[in-house]
């Protein structure tokens, strides 16, 4: 997400957008204890979301989080513990982690770095979040 590039050349996302200011003196703002959720930036879907289906800034203006008004990208409520809903602990799809068709936290598909492509090249053929479900039979007996 961090190499994200605006049609001027500048970085559509960077840290603070999902952080918030990262001074230790920084109040309420997100560290990288308090990680934002998948629905604070992806709030809804095309037809029931919160002004957009998809931001770059997790963060409202007052650094609050975004609230999502329908929960389809929703991390899990309070994994790995209560008040915490972090990416990297949440799964779906009948308990597959969510990181292992989207990819890890900050390396989301497609991603900049070729070697994060790596996996979604070797089992579906292209970059890209795994969505050709048909190849993890295949390669889950190896």
């Amino acid at each position: 997400m961090g190499n994200a590039v605006a049609a001027d050349g500048t970085m559509v996302i960077q840290c603070q957008d999902c952080h918030g200011p990262m001074s230790p003196s920084a109040p309420d703002s997100y560290r990288l204890a308090d990680e934002p959720t998948c629905q604070n930036c992806h709030t809804g879907t095309a037809t029931a979301n919160s002004g957009q289906i998809r931001y770059t800034s997790a963060l409202l203006a007052n650094g609050q989080p975004r609230a999502a008004s329908d929960q389809t990208f929703a991390t899990q409520p309070d994994v790995p513990a209560a008040g915490f809903s972090l990416y990297r602990f949440s799964a779906g799809h009948g308990g597959l982690q969510c990181a292992a068709c989207h990819g890890s936290t900050h390396a989301e598909y497609p991603s900049s770095h070729q070697n994060d492509n790596v996996q979604s090249i070797a089992l579906q053929g292209h970059v890209g979040t795994v969505a050709e479900c048909i190849t993890w039979p295949r390669h889950v007996a190896r």
